[in-house]
């Protein structure tokens, strides 16, 4: 029954097949593939590989090995799905004359911390700060890249996070307690803040979207940073309020502060990669172990995210594109238990043939 369920979501399968896979992987691995994503469509998904249970008649722990050991080229998969994800964002650059971005955040999938007992803890997974929780959170850090280019927002990239390498912003956010140079005085930014006035030559009130915004300009030295722009920002009917700063900051000096703050809200788009990728496709639920697995599940979970951007008629927008294949899929599980039930009226015995038997 799974092989008809898989058969008939013809739309799943006909935009897996555009990416051509099938060149690098064998028909047995395209399958494991088709299962995993399809049991993300479905509702109720926890990132559990036992979801796959409704797609595959293979036990899911044959589904959990091919993903921690299987001998698939997972790399080449990925140089693969790289491509397709750099053709299209450039495609749509040439045909909209709009640039590209490409934006770099983190964020944790926490997991629960094992005991000083626990004979296989997760791998990989460490304590690490969370601005959003202010707390150290225990889990996966991971570094998510993406190409960005008029409303098109496509992961290129979810790898663990390096501490050894550091995460270089062209245009990004400070937290208040950075410390910066203005007159050669050491300071936080917040401690500097309330010094700032409207009328000063450095303040200037800019339009981003549809907000307005006071900035301050600072240009000079970041802590460990020689020269770059750091801009004070307040919304224009909170100027002055603590709660209300915002710090950004750009390495590039030569950018006006308008152009820096329209890049930085540019970067917002990743922030919805993660969200959709935590409320959707169970991204900090995953129960792998090993962290080959949780690596090679991330770069499903990309796929999935590329396959619902990319549909023609909801380009760019995810929450319909998977709202689309999902609606796809029950569908198919409708027709196939008509079907199923159509079958088994066919094949049953008439009461005349019972009795006369």
């Amino acid at each position: 029954s799974h092989e008809y369920i898989v058969k008939q979501s013809e739309e799943i399968c006909k935009s897996l097949n555009q990416l051509r896979f099938r060149k690098i992987l064998s028909d047995v691995y395209m399958e494991h593939i088709m299962t995993i994503i399809h049991s993300v469509f479905m509702p109720g998904y926890h990132g559990k590989i036992a979801n796959t249970k409704y797609f595959s008649e293979k036990h899911r722990t044959s589904v959990a090995h091919f993903l921690n050991d299987g001998k698939w080229d997972s790399l080449e998969v990925e140089r693969s799905f790289r491509k397709q994800v750099v053709d299209t964002v450039y495609h749509e650059s040439r045909k909209s004359r709009q640039p590209v971005f490409c934006i770099v955040d983190d964020t944790i999938a926490s997991h629960t911390a094992p005991s000083s007992q626990a004979l296989h803890p997760i791998e990989a997974a460490y304590y690490h700060m969370s601005h959003l929780k202010k707390c150290h959170d225990y889990g996966h850090q991971a570094v998510g890249v993406m190409l960005s280019c008029n409303g098109l927002s496509l992961n290129y990239a979810m790898v663990l996070y390096d501490k050894s390498r550091s995460k270089i912003e062209i245009a990004g956010a400070l937290r208040t307690s950075r410390i910066i140079y203005p007159s050669q005085i050491r300071q936080q930014a917040k401690a500097f803040a309330p010094a700032i006035r409207k009328d000063d030559p450095n303040v200037s009130l800019v339009t981003v979207g549809h907000r307005r915004f006071y900035a301050y300009r600072y240009e000079g030295k970041v802590s460990d940073c020689e020269k770059a722009v750091v801009l004070l920002c307040y919304s224009e009917k909170y100027f002055g309020s603590p709660d209300a700063l915002r710090v950004f900051i750009s390495t590039q000096t030569n950018l006006s502060t308008q152009e820096i703050l329209e890049m930085y809200a540019k970067r917002w788009s990743i922030e919805v990669f993660f969200r959709n990728c935590k409320q959707k496709l169970a991204f900090d639920k995953c129960q792998l172990r090993k962290q080959r697995g949780i690596e090679r599940m991330w770069l499903l979970l990309s796929l999935v995210h590329f396959l619902c951007c990319t549909l023609p008629d909801y380009r760019g927008v995810f929450e319909k594109g998977f709202a689309y294949f999902r609606e796809c899929l029950l569908q198919a599980r409708v027709r196939f238990s008509a079907m199923l039930k159509d079958c088994l009226l066919y094949t049953s015995p008439s009461p005349r043939d019972i009795s006369g038997s």
